[in-house]
């Protein structure tokens, strides 16, 4: 049992005890009525009728949609927060059992893909810059996808074209939730520091500011990893890709890491 001690008034407690009122034998909570309406678990009104207040939910700094963090991995489904972290877009989100979902979003507009694996035929620790295999090979599915009409990988042939994992058509026009995460590692015969950079390129145009990854070296930290989200309107049959550069003083080829561990996740929320 968990027990808290607030300084309050005796009369201030008084008034509170008889705004809320519990029927045991239902277990309904009123707040603001002794009478709560039938069916109902919790019944909140305001203090003089004139329906002029509303119910603060609890504010949450979302890091991540695909993660419960920073609540406990074990929440239950229908948790519902507002979250406050910008970059994933203010409001009321609820939990899924593996995402948060937005209260207004688009339902069943939102796909998650994953690369096929580390595409060592890739470096993405390159000058010129290069698209970050993250949309997986034909032969992957997506983690899931529910609106395929709306989200297309190019299909082109053989199976093995790179564009196939590098590019996603998204083939309606609204405003669009992009979260990307990409894991990446440097080639074990790197000398020095490596450091890559990525943004998002739509119809090949790169917008927006670089998200650099960690520091990463053979003889410290091998690994690294890029995560950013982004809230874009895009047109209809745009072409999306995550394009990768050498970050500065960097240097060796640096790979996506195994299979499953980077993803791109995309949302249509108006």
């Amino acid at each position: 049992m968990i027990s808290v001690h607030y300084n309050i008034p005796y009369s201030v407690l008084a008034v509170m005890l008889l705004l809320c009122t519990c029927e045991i034998a239902t277990g309904q909570v009123g707040i603001g009525t002794d009478s709560p309406a039938i069916g109902t678990v919790l019944h909140v009104e305001d203090l003089d009728g004139t329906e002029k207040s509303g119910v603060l939910l609890p504010k949450v700094f979302l890091t991540d949609l695909s993660t419960t963090n920073p609540l406990p991995p074990t929440i239950r489904k229908g948790t519902l927060v507002y979250n406050t972290n910008e970059n994933l877009q203010r409001g009321y989100y609820y939990w899924t059992v593996t995402k948060w979902q937005r209260l207004n979003a688009a339902i069943g507009s939102m796909a998650k893909f994953v690369n096929s694996n580390n595409h060592t035929d890739n470096n993405l620790n390159v000058v010129a810059g290069t698209k970050a295999d993250v949309f997986g090979l034909p032969s992957t599915l997506p983690i899931f996808n529910d609106a395929p009409q709306t989200y297309e990988r190019p299909n082109s042939t053989p199976a093995s074209n790179p564009i196939n994992r590098r590019f996603l058509d998204v083939k309606e026009a609204g405003r669009y939730q992009i979260t990307v995460n990409l894991s990446i590692e440097v080639n074990p015969t790197n000398n020095g520091i490596s450091q890559v950079e990525a943004r998002l390129a739509l119809n090949d145009v790169e917008i927006g500011p670089f998200f650099k990854s960690s520091e990463m070296a053979v003889g410290g930290s091998k690994r690294g990893s890029i995560s950013f989200t982004q809230t874009l309107f895009l047109t209809a049959n745009t072409r999306l890709s995550v394009v990768c550069k050498r970050g500065s003083n960097s240097s060796g080829a640096v790979y996506l890491s195994d299979a499953g561990t980077s993803s791109f996740f995309i949302e249509k929320i108006k």
